[in-house]
């Protein structure tokens, strides 16, 4: 998503800072005397360091953090808004970043040995917290700053990555996947059916064996077997960094869940408690089935069944009551 420009048409905040000040204002760096963003000379003394050697950085610091806190009530306020749409969601959005900017800057401050300036640091971490704002489900029971932690987090992060991990096809594998696109799309044209590897290799004078494996690359980026180097020794996929980041959110919720689990656990008795983990395999334990239960434990089968049952009828009453129902039935 974008941040919002300059205009008549931003949003604006004026009960939380006291005044008008677009969005956009936030996000805009401090510019040096060369007309582009100043570096960061930041330390771990913090922003009062940063504004002793960097006036414009440390005035940049501060417009980002001189909206006030929100307290858990109107964090809910806000994000109804938000999900109602409209203008008002606008704003209501507008004063959530506002008043989380300084959680964006101490995240972003635990990146600053990545090579990246604080100030770039910062507008990747406003990213993540304005996807935040359009996700935040206000009914999961955390606070915001929690649940925009992960967002942000993940957005500085993906920014770092990038920066450090990148690599560049060499110039002869980029040119031989330009020639098989234009093949492929004057085939297609022509006969309105996918060229084959032996079309591909008749028109463009590469072997086989490049053309099957250049395919393979389209055809799976993220797992690239392909050779690179001039003697083909090297595989492209060994050098790439394998980044599978979960979901920030469905992190965040497992997480929560496992704990309230746990909890609803420790209700019950020793012998309910070992059963229930047994039978449904907690925190990746291994699975048994009622025989094996009742073998370990000196009990029938026909008692075990009866012992989870009853287990299972406690663990949902007190599900409603901590409004954990949802996570029990899926």
């Amino acid at each position: 998503m974008t941040v919002p420009t300059t205009g008549a048409s931003a949003p604006v905040s004026t009960d939380i800072i006291g005044q008008e000040v677009p969005l956009s204002a936030l996000f805009t760096p401090p510019v040096g005397a060369g007309g582009t963003p100043s570096a960061s000379s930041e330390t771990d003394a913090g922003v009062n360091t940063a504004e002793n050697r960097d006036p414009d950085l440390g005035n940049y610091l501060n417009r980002l953090t001189r909206s006030a806190l929100l307290s858990p009530e109107q964090e809910v306020v806000l994000a109804q808004r938000v999900k109602q749409g409209g203008l008002q969601a606008k704003t209501a959005r507008a004063k959530l970043i506002e008043a989380n900017m300084r959680l964006v800057i101490a995240v972003a401050k635990a990146y600053r040995s990545s090579g990246i300036a604080l100030e770039d640091l910062i507008q990747e971490g406003a990213i993540g917290l304005i996807t935040a704002t359009e996700r935040f489900d206000w009914r999961r029971g955390y606070r915001f700053s929690t649940y925009a932690t992960q967002w942000i987090r993940q957005a500085i992060g993906r920014a770092v990555d990038n920066k450090s991990k990148s690599i560049r096809l060499p110039a002869h594998v980029s040119e031989s996947l330009r020639k098989i696109d234009r093949v492929r799309a004057e085939y297609r044209r022509e006969t309105g059916e996918e060229a084959t590897a032996d079309v591909i290799v008749s028109r463009t004078g590469l072997t086989l064996r490049k053309v099957t494996l250049l395919l393979q690359t389209l055809a799976e980026p993220v797992s690239l077997d392909m050779p690179v180097g001039d003697e083909d020794n090297t595989s492209l996929g060994s050098l790439l960094h394998d980044r599978t980041a979960p979901d920030p959110e469905e992190t965040l919720v497992s997480a929560e869940l496992r704990t309230e689990i746990h909890t609803i656990l420790n209700t019950l008795d020793e012998r309910e408690k070992v059963i229930m983990r047994k039978r449904f395999g907690f925190d990746g334990e291994e699975t048994y089935v009622l025989q094996q239960i009742g073998e370990e434990l000196a009990i029938s089968r026909e008692r075990v069944r009866q012992i989870e049952a009853s287990a299972l009828r406690k663990l949902r009453t007190l599900a409603r009551q901590r409004q954990l129902r949802d996570y029990l039935h899926g």
